[in-house]
Order: structure tokens, then sequence, then C-alpha cells
């Protein structure tokens, strides 16, 4: 589902956060495909490097 209101998304965002157990983690797909086509998929991969990623206080 796509939440377009920014204070939405920032209190669905804060509501995953507090039920998130200790040290949990949370993964967003951020990727908003354009020229999806159906029945065809691709697999890819984004690494991230651990240091770029930052806590919700």
């Amino acid at each position: 589902m796509l939440i377009d209101d920014e204070a939405k998304a920032l209190k669905a965002l804060a509501n995953f956060h507090n039920h998130l157990e200790p040290d949990g983690r949370l993964l967003v797909d951020i990727f908003l495909q354009s020229d999806f086509v159906e029945g065809r998929s691709t697999i890819g991969r984004l690494r991230i490097h651990k240091a770029t990623l930052s806590r919700c206080k």
C-alpha cells in the first residue's frame, strides 16, 4: 500500500518501530517499479554497508 501523506508515513514508521523486538529490524521495500509487466520478473541485489544505516529515535 502506498502512503502518499508524509505525516501518515512517519506515523506508520513510528508504529512499526514501537512494535519491534529489542534490536529488531524492519525491512522496507521502497522501490516503485514503473515498468511492471505481469508475468515478467527480475532478481537483483543491493548491498548496503552497515555504517550507512541509521536508527529511528
